[in-house]
């Protein structure tokens, strides 16, 4: 597999547990979607036409106890700690990290406007 199918399919298994429910959240129409980590790859074609539509896509950091889920509190657990830098170049959030002794992340993104940082725990 090449390609977005393939890095969606790498992001769900490196931060998630198949029966995970994610949220997808398309900005800016600030509409929300929910979906098994295992049905997550299956939004393929969906999830490029909203994306070469404009739509922004995010999945949120962590599992959710239910469709509709959107705060803090519908959060079932902690999968990963997540960082958002942005306007800043990789080489150097990788010497920060290093310099403080903090742990390569488990997965990089690259959102379009800076990187995304997922540490599996």
């Amino acid at each position: 597999m090449i390609g977005i199918q393939a890095d969606i399919e790498l992001f769900a298994v490196c931060a998630f547990e198949l029966t995970d429910i994610v949220e997808l959240r398309f900005l800016p129409k600030a509409e929300s979607q929910w979906v098994t980590v295992r049905g997550l790859a299956q939004l393929n074609g969906s999830l490029t036409q909203k994306n070469e539509a404009g739509q922004n896509i995010y999945v949120g950091a962590n599992p959710r106890k239910a469709v509709g889920g959107t705060k803090a509190d519908d959060v079932a657990c902690a999968r990963c700690l997540f960082a958002d830098f942005d306007d800043i170049a990789l080489d150097e959030i990788r010497h920060r990290l290093n310099n403080i002794l903090f742990p390569m992340p488990t997965l990089v993104v690259n959102s379009g406007h800076g990187w995304h940082m997922y540490w599996r725990l």
